[in-house]
């Protein structure tokens, strides 16, 4: 049977290696490059994946105009780090509660 498909919507990933009988017609979405998550232990394949598409870094807020922070001990330091530590957390928290899971 025909379906109906914009063919703009395809893209072809050619990989050396391998026989036409190992090529396989993803339905969805494929990352070609895995290495990074293979190589730090992180699955390859994922079924039935929840993506988050996040838009900004996961990263302590910057302040748009170019300024400096006079620390005064070693505490109000520590206290810096932990509060910048707390906020990433907070973001990955959410992250995890979205039920996203690529």
């Amino acid at each position: 049977t025909a379906i109906n498909v914009d063919l703009r919507n395809i893209h072809v990933s050619k990989k050396l290696g391998g026989t036409i009988d190992e090529s396989e017609l993803v339905d969805g979405l494929c990352f070609v490059d895995k290495k990074a998550s293979h190589l730090a232990g992180g699955p390859t394949r994922i079924e039935n994946a929840k993506i988050g598409l996040i838009q900004f870094p996961i990263s302590a807020p910057k302040s748009d105009m170019e300024s400096n922070v006079v620390v005064g001990n070693d505490a109000a330091m520590d206290r810096i780090i932990k509060e910048e530590r707390q906020y990433i957390l907070g973001i990955i928290k959410k992250i995890i509660a979205s039920g996203a899971n690529v």
